[in-house]
């Protein structure tokens, strides 16, 4: 099977362990990300869901298995768009002023249509995560 990936970077001027807090705090992420979100590390629940996230506009289909979560390092969770599972990995390293995170956002080739939205999504997304590390509003978000 062949997989399709996007992959974006971001310089952020916060250090890993309070980039991955606003990944993983359920508070954080509704701040920056999503209308709702019910994060559980350790049950391996990162759910989110409303309007800001296009295809998962209630609770039921807001459902995200982490796949991988190392704190201040990596989180990865599996992601179903238009009925083709997907992963997105966020990966973070440490730099002198902060923290260069990596998203990928995998899907094989009979989903890779999905990933189109993706770009301009992540964009936005990982904007308005800089601005809500900076302190500033980051409410920039389309309503799906």
């Amino acid at each position: 099977m062949t997989f399709t990936t996007k992959r974006m970077q971001i310089v952020l001027s916060a250090d890993p362990d309070r980039v991955f807090k606003a990944l993983t705090e359920s508070k954080a992420v509704c701040a920056w990300f999503s209308e709702h979100a019910e994060i559980d590390l350790a049950a391996k629940q990162y759910d989110f869901w409303g309007k800001y996230t296009p295809t998962v506009p209630d609770r039921n289909t807001g459902k995200h298995t982490i796949v991988e979560c190392v704190s201040g390092e990596v989180l990865a969770y599996r992601w179903l768009v238009c009925d083709h599972e997907t992963q997105v990995t966020l990966l973070l390293h440490p730099q002198q002023q902060g923290t260069l995170l990596t998203l990928c956002h995998a899907a094989d080739n009979e989903g890779s249509s999905t990933l189109g939205v993706g770009e301009d999504f992540w964009f936005l997304s990982l904007e308005n995560l800089r601005r809500y590390l900076d302190g500033k509003p980051s409410d920039a978000r389309v309503d799906f």
